[in-house]
């Protein structure tokens, strides 16, 4: 339950610091952190559900889902980071949004390292994979 809510921060950090990066007004910010919490448990479970079936049908390793889910949603946690988008000048901005992206997809590599026993090329390997399938995913459900 800890790492859904630290996943539901990191969405609300992600669309306030979104939201007010793109000038919005007070209701705008609002409603940005309101879309950021859902659209960050989506695209989390999302996440956790494909890297799941990565590890367990590609790589043919043993994990739970919840074992997996704990170190994955709590490696979101470096998205509070965005925060710091509320105050910051657009360049600035743009700064630590990408530095806050890095920070989470590193983190997310260690964490698929440490549930589930594999090495760093093999976390890496199911990152890229897992990537792919959302971005080409991303790509389609916008064509249409």
């Amino acid at each position: 339950m800890q790492s859904v809510v630290a996943l539901a921060l990191a969405g609300l950090s992600v669309g306030l610091g979104f939201s007010a990066s793109i000038g919005a007004n007070l209701y705008g910010v609002l409603l940005g952190g309101a879309v950021g919490i859902g659209l960050g448990l989506i695209v989390g479970f999302l996440w956790l559900s494909l890297t799941y079936v990565v590890v367990t049908r590609l790589f043919k390793s043993t994990s739970s889902y919840w074992s997996l889910g704990r170190p994955i949603f709590f490696a979101s946690s470096p998205a509070l980071l965005l925060l710091l988008m509320l105050i910051a000048g657009s360049d600035i901005a743009s700064i630590i949004y990408d530095v806050g992206l890095v920070w989470v997809a590193v983190l997310n590599v260690y964490a698929i390292k440490n549930a589930i026993g594999f090495e760093y090329q093999k976390s890496f390997l199911t990152f890229i994979i897992v990537a792919f399938i959302l971005l080409v995913g991303y790509g389609l459900a916008t064509s249409i």
